[in-house]
C-alpha cells in the first residue's frame, strides 16, 4: 500500500500548515474537517475532553498527529477496499485517501470510461476542478502516480533557458543559391587614366602654350 510519507507528499508537499482554499482540507493529510473530527473520535478520543471544535480543528495542523491520522485513515481505508475485493496498491490507497473509501470503491467499480463528475459527489469536483474532464480510467491512473491522458492537474513544462536553434548547415541547405558575379583582376601592366573633358589642358595643347609663352617673352 501507499506509505503515509507519500500520501503526504502527494496532499501537502510535506507542509504541515497547507490549505486548500476550495476546501476545509488542511494539514499534511489534508482532512476536511468532517473526516478529520471523525478520526479523532475513533482513534484518538482522549483529545476530545476539554477542547471546542475549533480547537479539534486546529489539531489538524499539528504536524505529528495529522501523520498518525494519516497513517490510520490508510488502515481504515483498505479495510473497506480489501471488503469490498478491491486489490490494496498503492494506487487504491492513495485512491482512498483522496477520494474516500467509498469514493475509490465507485470509482475501481466503474466503468473505464465513465466521467469522473457521475461517480463522485459535486462537492468533490469544486474542491478539485482538475476532475472534471476525467475519466474514471484517468482518475485511477492519476491515483497511481501515471500520467492520465486528459483532466490532470495542469502543470507547465520547463522553459528552456534558450530557444533551440537549428544547425547552421541546415539553414544554409535550404536557401537559394546565389549567382556570383565573377571578379576581375588587374592586368600586370598599368594602364594610363583618361583624362577628363575639362579636368585640366591635355598634351595636344601644350606645343600651343609654348608658342604663347615665347612671345610674351
Amino acid at each position: 500500500m501507499a506509505g503515509v510519507d507519500d500520501i503526504i507528499a502527494r496532499e501537502s508537499a510535506g507542509d504541515p500548515n497547507a490549505t486548500n482554499s476550495r476546501s476545509s482540507a488542511g494539514g499534511l493529510g489534508q482532512f476536511i474537517d468532517s473526516t478529520w473530527l471523525d478520526m479523532l473520535q475513533r482513534h484518538r478520543p482522549d483529545l476530545l475532553q476539554g477542547r471546542s471544535r475549533a480547537d479539534l480543528l486546529q489539531l489538524k495542523f499539528d504536524p505529528q498527529l495529522s501523520k498518525d491520522m494519516t497513517a490510520a485513515y490508510a488502515a481504515d481505508n483498505n479495510a473497506v477496499l480489501s471488503k469490498a475485493g478491491i486489490p490494496i496498491t498503492p494506487g487504491a490507497t492513495y485512491l482512498a485517501h483522496f477520494a474516500g473509501p467509498q469514493g475509490a470503491v465507485n470509482v475501481m467499480n466503474a466503468d473505464p470510461a465513465t466521467p469522473v463528475s457521475a461517480i463522485l459527489d459535486r462537492s468533490a469536483i469544486t474542491s478539485n476542478p482538475f476532475l472534471r474532464n476525467m475519466s474514471a480510467a484517468d482518475l485511477r491512473a492519476w491515483a497511481d502516480g501515471k500520467k492520465s491522458q486528459k483532466g490532470t492537474k495542469p502543470t507547465q513544462g520547463p522553459v528552456p533557458d534558450t530557444v533551440p536553434t537549428p544547425e547552421l548547415g541546415n539553414i544554409f541547405a535550404q536557401l537559394a543559391p546565389v549567382s556570383l558575379p565573377a571578379l576581375t583582376v588587374p592586368s600586370a601592366q598599368p594602364q594610363l587614366a583618361t583624362p577628363l573633358v575639362g579636368s585640366g589642358p591635355t598634351f595636344s595643347y601644350i606645343p600651343e602654350l609654348l608658342k604663347r609663352q615665347k612671345a610674351l617673352s
